[in-house]
């Protein structure tokens, strides 16, 4: 699957924010919706130039890396920070 550097970058940032806000508590439930909304926008675009379609399959899969860095990184952050 070939995905443009900068849907990367911004999947990662989208990723720390998402971290951040889940670790933080309550505040955290507010703010999921919203990622969640510009991850498949985001997806959706990439989906649209790499493969000239806007499938479901084109904007799920680009999702998952990004999903299981945000799981990963708020399990680590809510570790770490007692």
């Amino acid at each position: 699957m070939k995905l443009n550097f900068l849907y990367i970058i911004a999947g990662l940032l989208l990723s720390l924010v998402a971290v951040y806000f889940i670790s933080h508590g309550s505040d955290g439930v507010l703010i999921i919706p919203v990622l969640l909304a510009a991850g498949c926008f985001s997806a959706y675009l990439v989906g649209k130039r790499t493969y000239g379609s806007s499938s479901v399959k084109h904007i799920i899969l680009p999702l998952f890396p990004f999903a299981i860095a945000t799981v990963i990184g708020s399990f680590a952050w809510k570790l770490l920070m007692g």
